[in-house]
């Protein structure tokens, strides 16, 4: 289901923009092919039911040009399990059994799944992707970017071959938001975990208060 399309959201950012005495910064998810289910962001390559290619192209021009700015929001660490399947086994992190280390909602008062499930992607395999990710963007005349889970969430990687534990995923996460500071010097986090906070510019949904439970 196609909610908010690239020439949509720019009618909505010039709306909003025009006679506002402040810049506007217009977050974008979604934007990658396949929407929100998320697959490993190697390529930038833009949904086709939003516009594509071209479309999202003139949503950054017509930013430039209305004076507000607008950043895709990318999500690295997340895989959904609805479309990518044995690819999931080759990039994502294992849990203690060696299966691969999956997370989902939970409604809490029956403590069953509910909603989106996804796995989570190796720390060793977030770098390449964000590399690859950012060499492919570099055809867009982006100004910077939102990095998805990338502040809020860590976890470890039982695989035999790449073991990881939260300190290495931590390192992996700041490397990565490096790249993205290096090539754009502009960038988004959700959370705003103090790992993450350090390379950001622009900081979403700071948690207020705790959850009042801990979800293992």
């Amino acid at each position: 289901q196609v909610l908010t399309s690239f020439d949509q959201a720019a009618e909505i950012a010039e709306f909003f923009q025009d006679g506002l005495d402040a810049h506007m910064l217009l977050q974008y998810c979604g934007a990658l092919k396949g929407g929100m289910d998320d697959a490993v962001p190697i390529k930038a390559a833009f949904e086709s039911k939003l516009g594509g290619g071209n479309a999202f192209r003139k949503l950054l021009e017509s930013a430039q040009s209305g004076g507000y700015t607008v950043l895709p929001d990318i999500e690295f660490l997340r895989i959904s399990k609805q479309r990518f399947g044995w690819w999931n086994f080759q990039v994502g992190a294992k849990n203690i059994s060696r299966d691969l280390l999956t997370e989902s909602n939970f409604q809490t008062s029956v403590f069953f799944r509910s909603g989106y499930r996804c796995n989570l992607l190796a720390a060793h395999k977030l770098l390449p992707a964000m590399q690859a990710f950012l060499k492919s963007a570099g055809k867009y005349p982006l100004t910077g970017l939102a990095t998805g889970s990338l502040g809020n969430t860590v976890y470890s990687n039982f695989d035999a071959q790449n073991t990881a534990d939260e300190d290495t995923m931590i390192a992996a996460v700041q490397e990565a938001l490096q790249a993205v500071d290096k090539q754009y010097g502009n960038v988004m986090i959700s959370g705003g975990a103090d790992y993450a906070a350090l390379y950001a510019d622009h900081i979403t949904d700071v948690a207020v208060s705790d959850s009042g439970y801990d979800i293992v």
